[in-house]
């Protein structure tokens, strides 16, 4: 049908909003916000599933298609995603999904996307600072585990993290956004050295166990 074309912008976690100044595209359009499932809105049985492909792929596809229903005489059936950082992940995952869900994707830009965070991680655990980018530890963890059931496999937090990260912090991924686990009564306190388990010695970085090696599969993709 003649209409508009649908642009969805992938957002990243860190910004949590669609930033504007972009150009416009040289062609009617009519701008989706994703939905992603957010940070601290898990359940007892639920994780939020951060950088699980699928999820993200639905979250963009389903505001694609909820989009036409609203606006069925007002859009066409084109459309095209744009994302950055676990946004460009979302991107090429919806790009991936969508044959199967939802027709007339014409384009994909995926900037910077997320992906094999794992460099990162082993270098914030060397550091004996605090940082509030450690609020990205508990969500890769939370994504590793929700991946690994997916998978049939379990991934124990309590044998990934250190006895004061899993007990005094690791329960605010139920109810805490990045921002909130940023501050300092959260990640945000703790220096790097504190968020892992590191016994038996030489510890994550040296000779991690089979619930950090888990993970660290998780973090390669």
């Amino acid at each position: 049908m003649p209409g508009r074309t649908s642009v969805v912008p992938a957002h990243s976690t860190v910004k949590g909003t669609v930033s504007g100044g972009a150009p416009e595209p040289a062609f009617a359009s009519v701008s989706c916000a994703d939905d992603f499932e957010a940070p601290g809105t898990g359940t007892a049985d639920h994780l939020h599933p951060y950088l699980c492909g699928k999820s993200e792929a639905h979250g963009v596809l389903d505001i694609v298609l909820t989009a036409r229903r609203l606006f069925e005489d007002r859009i066409g059936d084109r459309f095209a995603i744009v994302g950055h950082s676990q946004g460009g992940q979302a991107a090429l995952f919806a790009s991936h999904h969508a044959p199967e869900r939802v027709e007339g994707l014409v384009a994909v830009a995926a900037i910077a996307p997320a992906n094999h965070p794992l460099d990162l991680v082993r270098a914030g655990a060397a550091l004996l600072v605090k940082d509030g980018g450690f609020a990205f530890t508990p969500l890769f963890l939370a994504g590793a585990i929700a991946g690994a059931l997916a998978d049939g496999e379990t991934i124990a937090p309590e044998r990934v993290l250190s006895i004061k990260a899993s007990r005094d912090h690791w329960p605010q991924i139920w109810h805490r956004s990045r921002a909130a686990l940023s501050q300092l009564d959260s990640w945000g306190g703790l220096l790097g050295t504190e968020q892992f388990r590191n016994l038996p010695l030489p510890g994550y970085l040296g000779s991690p166990n089979d619930d950090q090696k888990q993970s660290t599969r998780s973090w390669r993709r």
